[in-house]
């Protein structure tokens, strides 16, 4: 299917206000704190606004095309999410399923009760580590930026996925990540963790295929997702834009050499080492909401996309009021988490122009997508600037673009 254009007053979009939106994200290219990025909102299926603004690498003076290859880091998280859902609706695997059924290392899996990095201390897991507990961040695993808990630190140490030996294994990974515990007993926190790169490795164990080859096959190529990949090509490698550091007093560092590296990270880290484009992820953004299913592509069936945005919380709960640590991903009231992705439960609670229903999530080079069924809306956002903490784009988009809505 060709994604067709439409205008931004046919698909019920206030000119000016949109105007006043990219003059907003423009002045942080112009004062040197954003490389460039990349723009687009469509409403049903047509796109109503592409666009582009400073380059997609300065330094090589690389300007951004439909083309441009981006590394989305935790957008991934979403498509990896997907592929498990696929594999549950065979029958290969149910949400309430053991971990440690498929992975033996997270069998009698320990909690840290305290003590020092040197000497950690650790307590039986009073509950096992199910399927579920991964999609909704809530296994007890961690990420070692968060740099909060003596946990952190030995991720830090012993499993960084910034730092990883080029022979590593998912699996050894994920072995890892098993041997350094968790944080608290499953099902009774929320914390933004590795547990994605679980999935991924739950769906090598169950599918008997290398994560990146069974996301071609049963994801990209259905859905015609062409430059989606884990390691770009020698013809993709001059499409990839320019990674950037936010440095002290607003500016920016360019990251690696002069070449783009050809990998994020040298293993299929499901939580976040694809590359994708701006089309290419709006592909996968009308799936969903289609409700599983593109251009006569089925890859998922429409309930099971309603389960996967609808907050699985215990309770119902806001993740703000399930986070041990602060911050988090998810620092504001009237925000739940699904199976991969975040889902607004009260937009009023948000107070952020925020859309009942909406559900998305954003990567660690301040990547950021939204969509809102009601409203048939896809919002797609790409640059590459570490942290994504730097600027909060994903509330200013909101902020500007939700009042612009005039149907």
């Amino acid at each position: 299917m060709t994604i067709e254009m439409t205008s931004l007053e046919e698909a019920g979009l206030h000119r000016p206000q949109i105007e006043a939106l990219l003059r907003h994200i423009e002045a942080y290219v112009d004062a040197g704190k954003i490389p460039g990025f990349a723009l687009l909102i469509a409403r049903d299926d047509a796109i109503a606004l592409r666009h582009y603004y400073g380059l997609a690498d300065p330094v090589a003076q690389t300007p951004i095309t439909d083309a441009t290859l981006y590394r989305i880091y935790s957008m991934s998280k979403p498509i990896t999410s997907v592929a498990l859902l696929q594999l549950a609706e065979a029958g290969l695997v149910d949400l309430q399923d053991l971990v440690g059924d498929y992975i033996p290392s997270f069998r009698n899996i320990q909690v840290l009760a305290g003590g020092s990095t040197l000497e950690p201390l650790y307590r039986p897991a009073i509950e096992p580590v199910r399927v579920w507990h991964l999609l909704t961040h809530t296994a007890g695993l961690t990420y070692g930026f968060h740099n909060q808990t003596i946990l952190d630190t030995l991720y830090r140490q012993h499993a960084s996925e910034l730092n990883l030996p080029a022979d590593l294994t998912l699996g050894d990974l994920v072995d890892r990540y098993a041997q350094l515990g968790l944080l608290f007993d499953p099902g009774h926190g929320w914390n933004y963790s590795v547990a994605t790169d679980v999935v991924g490795r739950l769906i090598e164990v169950i599918s008997g295929r290398r994560l990146s080859e069974y996301l071609r096959t049963e994801i990209f190529e259905p859905l015609g997702m062409m430059d989606t990949t884990f390691e770009v090509d020698a013809d993709q490698l001059g499409r990839v834009g320019g990674l950037y550091l936010r440095t002290e007093g607003d500016g920016m560092h360019r990251l690696g050499g002069p070449v783009p590296e050809r990998r994020v990270f040298p293993v299929d880290m499901g939580g976040g080492g694809l590359y994708s484009t701006i089309d290419d992820y709006l592909r996968f953004a009308l799936m969903l909401l289609h409700r599983g299913s593109l251009d006569g592509s089925r890859i998922l069936g429409p309930r099971t996309v309603d389960l996967m945005t609808t907050n699985h919380l215990p309770g119902g709960a806001d993740a703000i009021d399930l986070c041990r640590y602060h911050p988090q991903p998810i620092d504001e009231p009237g925000k739940g988490f699904g199976l991969g992705v975040s889902v607004v439960t009260n937009a009023a609670a948000a107070k952020n122009f925020s859309l009942d229903g909406e559900f998305g999530w954003g990567g660690m080079a301040s990547t950021n997508f939204f969509i809102a069924p009601r409203d048939q809306l896809s919002v797609i956002f790409m640059t590459q600037l570490i942290p994504s903490s730097a600027y909060a784009f994903g509330h200013e988009i909101h902020r500007m673009l939700i009042p612009a809505l005039t149907s």
